[in-house]
C-alpha cells in the first residue's frame, strides 16, 4: 500500500511539470481553473462522453484552527490540500486540486 501511495506521489508530481490550467470560458473573463463536475473536462470540451475513473488521491494533514472570534462567531480555517488524480475512459488524464482540475497538455 505504501509503495502505491509513493509511485502515487511521484506521478503526480512529475505530471505537475507538465499540467496546464484551463479557462472556463474564452468568452468571458479567463479563469487560471475549472471546477470539478464530476466530468472529464477535454472530453466536455470536444462534445464527447466518457466515463472517469479515479486514479487516487493525497491529502496533507495538517493542523486545522477552529475559534470563536471577540461577536462569538466560529471560524474554521483548515489549510490541508487534497489532490486526486483521474483518468477518463477516452484517455485522457488530469488532476483535481481542492475542486479545481489541472489538465495534462
Amino acid at each position: 500500500m505504501i509503495k502505491w501511495l509513493i509511485i502515487l506521489l511521484i506521478l503526480l508530481l512529475l505530471a505537475g511539470c507538465y499540467m496546464e490550467t484551463v479557462t472556463v470560458n474564452e468568452d468571458e473573463h479567463k479563469h487560471s481553473y475549472v471546477e470539478f463536475n464530476g466530468k472529464c473536462p477535454i472530453c466536455q470540451k470536444e462534445g464527447k462522453i466518457s466515463r472517469v475513473y479515479k486514479q487516487g488521491c493525497m491529502s496533507t494533514l495538517m493542523a486545522t484552527y477552529a475559534y470563536y472570534d471577540e461577536n462569538g462567531e466560529y471560524h474554521f480555517e483548515d489549510p490541508n490540500t487534497t489532490t486526486c488524480g483521474y483518468k477518463c475512459s477516452e484517455g485522457h488524464s488530469f488532476i483535481v486540486d481542492n475542486g479545481r482540475i489541472r489538465v495534462e497538455k
